[in-house]
């Protein structure tokens, strides 16, 4: 039997909370909760997600200062930013801060139900290099639409290794 996944989950919204329990728990994750971000960048460093879904917009400590501090720990695990901002330019500044990629809120939830699987499957995310490693996600079950879906997106974001 394989360990469940565990997610982090940083959203001072009772809300966005509550639809993400909903959204993930029949997904066999084990879930965790911060209600800001300095409770979350302890919970980070204590139990070592296997991701990290981050509030951008947060009082006490914002998602961008909670995601400088956690890879100051040395912890690259994969961070999605949960954000309502969709200005691109702002979307691309997130990823230079440390996130690995974003969803916008209010998100579809087969989105970051995906944008969290391009992470959680084995062998396709290098936490080494923070880049993808391609060759792991073709394979004959794999849905063309989504892969070329995957590909288009993270290409432009910068995480297709071979894209120094």
């Amino acid at each position: 039997m394989t360990r469940k996944r565990r997610v982090l989950v940083i959203d001072d919204e009772p809300n966005a909370r509550i639809t993400i329990e909903a959204l993930l728990s029949p997904e066999n994750y084990k879930l965790y909760f911060a209600e800001n971000g300095i409770d979350g960048v302890s919970m980070a460093i204590e139990i070592m997600p296997d991701i990290i879904l981050l509030d951008v917009m947060m009082p006490e400590m914002d998602g961008i200062t909670a995601t400088s501090i956690i890879r100051a720990n040395g912890i690259r695990t994969p961070i999605i930013a949960l954000t309502a901002n969709a200005v691109q330019e702002e979307l691309e500044e997130l990823l230079s801060k440390g996130f690995n990629s974003y969803v916008v809120k209010p998100f579809e939830e087969k989105k970051l139900l995906m944008k969290m699987q391009e992470y959680l499957v084995p062998g396709n995310f290098n936490q080494t290099t923070n880049k993808y490693q391609y060759p792991n996600l073709i394979k004959k079950e794999t849905d063309i639409l989504q892969l070329a879906h995957i590909l288009e997106s993270d290409f432009a974001d910068g995480l297709w290794e071979g894209n120094e």
